[in-house]
């Protein structure tokens, strides 16, 4: 695993995300209406004729449009074409702070 990978890393707790970041997260994935369609709108995956397409072939543009503000410090763990595994992680990293929030 690389030094500032997060992939496989869904512990709570786990540093990068800060719970200011994780609710922001949560009023995004509100607003939109989900994952599936925060996806779209963070342009994780599209589409091309019937095919979904995951992969961003330019990920140091994807970075400065979409890892911006609050989520800035995060631009350094985006180490992957495929922005889609990214959101996928800090998707589980919400779900399971919120679980333990609720417990």
């Amino acid at each position: 695993m690389k030094k500032n990978s997060i992939q496989d890393t869904t512990d709570p707790n786990f540093f990068p995300f800060t719970e200011k970041q994780l609710k922001k997260f949560r009023e995004e994935l509100d607003e939109a209406g989900g994952f599936d369609e925060l996806m779209f709108k963070k342009k994780a995956f599209g589409t091309r004729g019937n095919e979904l397409v995951a992969q961003y072939y330019d990920i140091e543009v994807y970075k400065e449009k979409f890892l911006t503000g609050e989520y800035e410090p995060l631009k350094e763990f985006l180490d992957t074409e495929i922005p889609y595994e990214f959101w996928s992680m800090f998707y589980e990293t919400l779900r399971r702070w919120e679980d333990k929030n609720e417990a």
